[in-house]
This record gives C-alpha cells, structure tokens and sequence, in this order.
C-alpha cells in the first residue's frame, strides 16, 4: 500500500524518538530548589537536584553548590520517605513507557508489517503512561515535599517551596542580606513530556495510515470503458 509508506516512516521516527526521550529523562533531573543568599558582596547558591530512582540509591538527590556542601545522597539518607516513594514510582512509570515506545518502534520496522487498529495499541499505552507520570510528578512533588517536611523548628525551611507549588520563586529579607528562592521541574520533566507528544503523534498517524487507504485510493482509480481492469 503505497499511500501508508510514509506515515509509516513517521511513526517510525517518532516512536523511536519518543523511546529515546524517555530512555534519557531516567539520567537527568526532574526537579530543582535553588537557594541564594544576597549579601556583603558574596552569593552563595547551592541548588538541590532530584533525580528518578530507588530511594535507596545514592546520587538520587545533588547539590551543585559554590561553596562547600555534600555532593550526592539518597532519598533515605535525608529521611525523604515521600519523595524517595514517589521518584520510584516515577522510575519504573518511565521504564515501563520506553519499553513499550520501544515495542511500538520494532513492530512499525517489521517488514511487511501492515498498519491495523491494533497497531495503535502500543504507542496509545506508551503515551498514555508517559502523561500520566508527568502529571502525577506536577501533582505530587508538592504533597509529597510537605510531607518530608521536620517538624517546625530551625531545620524547617522558611516560607514557599517545592512543598507549596510545584514551581515558583520567592525572596526573603530577614536581615542585612535577602535570600532568594526558586523551584521547578527539571529537563527529565519536560522531556517526558516531549516523548508523550511524540507517542501520540505515532499513534495518530498509525490511525490515518489505517483509515486513509482504501477509500481514497479506491476513490481515484478511474472505472470505465477506458480501464482495462474493469472491462464492460
């Protein structure tokens, strides 16, 4: 079927792309807080980076600091049960939508592979997952980071915070200096959502491919005297 080759090819890229996405968001942040302090001439910044993992993994949670601080710990190490509970989920969410784009992929590059309604089966669960856990991320970070909250005191952060929205920015002048406070999600965040928009492409092609062919083709073959294929 000539007329479906192309949209094949596309979804082939897309899912393929889509995989890919999902495959990196596992190694790059999903989230950043980021403190700096404003004043007598020196900015020290630290900002605190979590990743996906098991909450036992070490490098789950990074600083990037310019001033001494601890590089890497875990989700457990800093008593984030919540947190830690929700990067696993988001984890196994994220391996379980790439190895379905992937499936996707490898079923559209089968040779002589023909598109079908069941075809679209695939990418609509891969992308369907992969919205599913960036929405639930937005959703959660929030709740969960209150819930890791120490009790009030002075370990507990002042004011707004990754526990109060799922991004933002505030400052605080307490004293001489401010202190100046920012939060948001990071490049895995948004590259899940990237490869959710590539799945669904896929499976909105693979739709068009199934319904387009042979009413359109069919439509455009001349019938009469002059077509030998339909002989009066």
């Amino acid at each position: 079927m000539p007329g479906s080759m192309p949209p094949r090819r596309v979804a082939t890229i897309l899912a393929l792309v889509g995989t890919v996405l999902l495959v990196a968001a596992l190694f790059v942040p999903w989230y950043f807080y980021t403190v700096t302090a404003n004043g007598n001439g020196f900015n020290p910044t630290v900002t605190t980076l979590s990743y996906l993992g098991l909450p036992s993994w070490n490098g789950t949670q990074r600083t990037v600091c310019n001033v001494p601080c601890r590089s890497s710990w875990s989700y457990s190490d800093g008593s984030l049960n919540a947190t830690g509970l929700l990067a696993e989920t988001e984890y196994f969410a994220v391996i379980s939508s790439a190895a379905i784009g992937a499936i996707a992929a490898a079923l559209l590059l089968r040779p002589g592979w023909r598109f079908s309604r069941s075809s679209t089966v695939c990418p609509a669960i891969a992308s369907a997952v992969a919205v599913a856990a960036a929405t639930l991320f937005a959703v959660d970070f929030p709740i969960a980071s209150s819930s890791d909250l120490p009790p009030p005191g002075i370990h507990r952060p002042p004011g707004n915070g990754p526990w109060s929205s799922f991004f933002g920015s505030w400052t605080s002048c307490p004293g001489p200096g401010c202190g100046t406070f920012s939060w948001g999600p990071g490049i895995g965040w948004y590259l899940t959502l990237a490869a959710a928009t590539c799945l669904v492409a896929t499976t909105a092609l693979v739709l068009r491919a199934y319904r387009r062919p042979s009413g359109t083709e069919a439509s455009s073959v001349p019938i009469g005297p002059s077509d030998p294929a339909h002989p009066v």
